[in-house]
Parts: structure tokens; sequence; C-alpha cells
């Protein structure tokens, strides 16, 4: 059992800097991955490269968990919040796959938009315009609630 232990874990040294976050493919991924989801009235053979696209992206990023979690051990990889939040995505995406996107998973599909905010980590200047549009936010809701208050006493 201890040998077994010993492998897995030099498996994990050697692993670990593939699964490096900050690779330039993993990002383009994601960001393919997210226009994936983008699909409305179009051609059938963009919908079934699309359909293909999907399945062959989930394997990767379901490739890319595993791989994770074998480098960092289980309690390694879920103390990192990304890797949490990635891990959760990969499996409602491996379950939709399972369930051939019968089920009501697929409206879940919209939350691996949400992956791109890890180019937060790694682009300085996103990571400042967010903050600006997040110290804007309480000022755009009360124009709104103006807005909706005139609309309503003036209809």
């Amino acid at each position: 059992m201890g040998r077994i232990i010993k492998i897995v874990h030099s498996f994990g040294r050697s692993v670990g800097p593939v699964c490096d976050d900050s690779r330039p493919w993993l990002l383009g991924c994601v960001s393919f991955g997210g226009l994936c989801d983008l699909r409305g009235y179009q051609p059938e053979t963009l919908t079934l490269v699309l359909e293909y696209s999907n399945i062959i992206f989930s394997a990767l990023f379901a490739l890319e968990m595993l791989l994770k979690v074998l480098a960092e051990g289980p309690f390694g990889y879920i103390q990192n919040g990304f890797n949490v939040f990635d891990g959760f995505i990969v499996i409602l995406s491996v379950v939709e796959l399972v369930q051939g996107g019968t089920g009501g998973l697929s409206v879940l599909r919209t939350f691996r938009l949400l992956r791109i905010l890890k180019l937060v980590r790694f682009l300085p200047a996103l990571r400042y315009q967010l903050v600006i549009m997040l110290r804007t936010m309480d000022n755009v809701a009360t124009f709104f609630m103006l807005l909706i208050l005139f609309i309503f006493i003036f209809r």
C-alpha cells in the first residue's frame, strides 16, 4: 500500500507543473467553451460542431480536474476556491453529458462563463476594470430606482 502511495505522489509531482492555471491554452479553452454555450438559431452544421466541441472541452476539463486531484491530492485540491468551482462545473457537465442534454442541467451551462473570472488573477487591468464596475453598481442601482419612480409617477 505504501508503494502505491509513493507512485501516486511522484506522479502528482511530475504532473503538477502541467496543471498550472496560467497556461494560455487553458484560458483559450475556457473562452471557446464559453462561446459554445452562446447558441441560438443557427445552421445544423454549426450546432453539430458546437455539440462535439462541448464534449471535447468537457472531457479536457474533466482530465484537468483529474490531473489536479492526482497532483495536489483531494484535500489540497479543495483548498482553492477556483478548484472547487471548476470541480462543481465539471461534475455538472459530465452529468449533463450522461443525460444527453434532456434534463434541466443544460441551463447550468451558463455557470461555465464564470470561469473567465480566473483571468482576473493574471490580468491586473481586467481586475481594475471589475473593481471600477463594482464600485459604480450602487450609483447605477440608485439611478435605476429613480428612473422607475419617474416612470411610475409620470406614466
